[in-house]
């Protein structure tokens, strides 16, 4: 009896793998690094909104009459900008709010090459993004908010007291 006990605390052996199957777990490993690493650093633009041309709206704001609503985020975008970005601006109450106000709106990425322009323009700091700025058709300043703001305060507060 002795001997079958002892067979049965045997482990299995194991093979190793395979060259190829190493190869096809590390490239698989280097895809899933690379697909995370790849999605924090996209953000895309709220529904509705102009992706990165600000140009573009500041034209599409003039020619209508229109308000402009600038967001100016991080390029790779942070935390406060996702949060922001998701959590405030894409709710459909302030998705809605924006296309009721009949706003142009703009997300603008602000990264090495647009950076010390953009900061000097429009007043912005490093520590301040996310911002949003609310301008008239012909540029003048309506609203500014650094750093984020809530869901409810960007519809009840920020929009309603610049454009009411």
């Amino acid at each position: 009896m002795t001997e079958h006990t002892e067979q049965h605390d045997e482990q299995p052996a194991h093979r190793p793998l395979s060259p190829k199957a190493k190869s096809v777990f590390a490239v698989l490993l280097v895809l899933i690094v690379g697909f995370i690493i790849m999605r924090q650093r996209f953000l895309p633009e709220p529904k509705g909104w102009i992706n990165n041309d600000l140009p573009k709206a500041q034209e599409l704001a003039r020619n209508e009459g229109r308000n402009l609503l600038i967001l100016f985020v991080e390029s790779p975008p942070s935390d406060r900008d996702r949060k922001l970005r998701r959590g405030t601006l894409g709710k459909g109450d302030n998705i809605r709010a924006v296309r009721d106000y009949n706003l142009v709106a703009v997300m603008v990425r602000v990264d090495r090459k647009n950076r010390q322009e953009l900061m000097e323009t429009y007043k912005l700091s490093r520590d301040a993004l996310p911002a949003l700025l609310i301008l008239d058709p012909e540029g003048n300043e309506l609203a500014r908010d650094e750093g984020g703001i809530g869901e409810t305060a960007f519809r009840d507060t920020f929009l309603k007291d610049a454009l009411d």
